[in-house]
């Protein structure tokens, strides 16, 4: 894998009117930058501007929208997953908004503020140091490009820099989810995913790279249920994951070698081969990506 495309810094105290409420605007912006590979970009006030929101922070769900609406791009939202979604993501060469407390890193060297402490977002370009855990990929650190770390003075970081593991997810855990003390809690992570922008794969149990590469398929369930994601393909696999109905799945390998299930061996697996999804539960497979 080569190293991911590195955006550019955005930061969110820009002089608009909002720019203090706006980080996960500008980690929007950044998310842009990583999507298109830097062939679009934009600041955290466009953002702000195509959320149609002038009274306060933003939502991940508002933020994907307006650059959906305003840059026709598409991310991945996912409220919460895992961290061992995330981290999967990352190697797997996806960047990420990801939203939590500035509190993680106040008092250190990676503040951004000296009073700050409050819900925030980051724009995570990728991780380094990465170890193969209990199949999940687990970085040492991550390439963290924080809005508001702009060296505006000597004792506040400057974007992007290397964080340590440990203060991601306390970042993570610490998120607010009401503004009254309900925070997310360990092991969950709020983020926004941008697309692989460096396609590869790890072939598993005869998989071959799918058409095209990756290929973006949609979970397709009967109403009211979901789709069964499996540790390897065959439906006596550990269930991993669930995909609701037209839920995003990252398909980057194809075996036509899987348990046989509902008249066919083809089944879908993810970047690392650690993920299955039996055709079966997928729509628009070898569609547009």
């Amino acid at each position: 894998m080569s190293s991911p495309h590195r955006v550019t810094f955005v930061k969110q105290l820009d002089g608009s009117p909002l720019g203090g409420l706006s980080c996960t605007c500008a980690a929007g912006a950044m998310a842009l930058d990583r999507e298109t590979i830097g062939a679009k970009r934009t600041t955290g006030a466009r953002v702000r501007q195509l959320t149609g929101d002038s009274s306060g922070g933003t939502t991940l769900t508002q933020v994907v929208a307006a650059l959906q609406r305003g840059f026709s791009v598409s991310l991945t939202t996912k409220t919460p997953t895992s961290i061992a979604d995330f981290d999967n993501r990352l190697h797997a060469g996806q960047g990420a908004i990801l939203q939590g407390s500035e509190s993680a890193t106040r008092g250190t060297r990676y503040q951004a503020s000296e009073t700050f402490g409050g819900n925030h977002a980051w724009f995570v370009n990728q991780g380094r140091g990465w170890r193969l855990t209990m199949g999940v990929w687990v970085p040492t650190e991550y390439l963290v490009f924080d809005p508001l770390a702009d060296a505006r003075r000597p004792d506040i970081a400057v974007s992007p820099f290397w964080l340590p593991r440990s203060y991601l997810l306390t970042f993570a855990k610490r998120l607010d989810l009401t503004g009254r003390g309900n925070l997310l809690g360990p092991g969950k992570v709020y983020a926004a995913f941008t697309r692989d922008t460096e396609p590869h794969m790890h072939a598993k149990y005869g998989g071959k790279q799918t058409t095209p590469f990756p290929d973006r398929t949609l979970g397709k369930a009967p109403a009211g249920r979901k789709v069964n994601v499996r540790a390897t393909p065959s439906t006596a696999a550990p269930i991993v994951e669930m995909l609701a109905i037209g839920e995003l799945f990252i398909a980057y390998q194809k075996t036509t070698t899987g348990q046989l299930h509902a008249g066919s061996r083809i089944w879908y697996g993810d970047h690392d081969g650690n993920r299955w999804v039996h055709v079966s539960g997928l729509s628009r497979t070898g569609g547009t990506t």
